[in-house]
This record gives structure tokens, C-alpha cells and sequence, in this order.
């Protein structure tokens, strides 16, 4: 599992997501793997982006194959006529283990 995104580029990000995982976001209803990669893709590519998620609490399952992890997130970016956006907010992730790896099961951020 891991935070601060941002930094990590668009396969890094994007790649987390397990094949049936979803993003629930306001202005979106359930998305699949594929239109949630393609999303942060496009997210990834605006001028001057900062984003972090910061996982402030972690909570694994005893079986070690699920876990929780909710925070505090920080976005930043230019918008179309150069002005700055800021947004803070926060999310709630479940994780599951894929081949050894976590993926992200779900995600909710507002």
C-alpha cells in the first residue's frame, strides 16, 4: 500500500487498482478498473499537479489478505486559464492482496 501518488507517475498510480477494483467519487458512480485507470490518467497529465494521500490509519484483516486505510488528501493543479486549484479532502480505501501484491478493492474521496 502507498501514499503520496502524486509523484509516482501515471503507471505507478494507476496500475494499483485490482481488475474489479472501483472508485465511487461525487461526481462519478461505480467505475471499473479500466475507466478509473483511464481517469487518474488524464489527472495525472494537468499542468502542475501535487497530490497526496496520507494514510493515517491502516487496519489489516487477521487473515492479512484485506485492509483498510483512510486520511487526509491534498490536491493541487493549474486550471485551464492558469489560475491555481486547490481541493483537500478525505479518502477511504479497502486493499486487497493480488499475486503478493496490495491492489485497491475500492476507493472513496470527497
Amino acid at each position: 500500500m502507498g501514499s503520496g501518488r502524486g509523484g509516482e507517475g501515471h503507471d505507478g498510480d494507476c496500475n494499483v487498482y485490482a481488475e474489479d477494483g472501483s472508485s465511487c467519487r461525487l461526481e462519478l458512480s461505480r467505475e471499473r478498473a479500466r475507466a478509473v485507470r483511464s481517469a487518474w490518467a488524464g489527472i495525472l497529465k494537468v499542468p502542475n499537479l501535487s497530490l497526496t494521500f496520507e494514510a493515517s490509519k491502516v487496519v489489516v484483516s487477521s487473515a492479512g489478505d484485506l485492509a483498510i486505510a483512510t486520511g487526509p488528501y491534498k490536491l493541487g493543479m493549474d486550471g485551464p486559464k492558469g489560475q491555481r486549484i486547490e481541493d483537500a479532502g478525505k479518502f477511504v480505501e479497502a486493499w486487497t492482496r493480488v499475486n503478493g501484491e496490495w491492489k485497491v478493492l475500492g476507493q472513496h474521496f470527497q
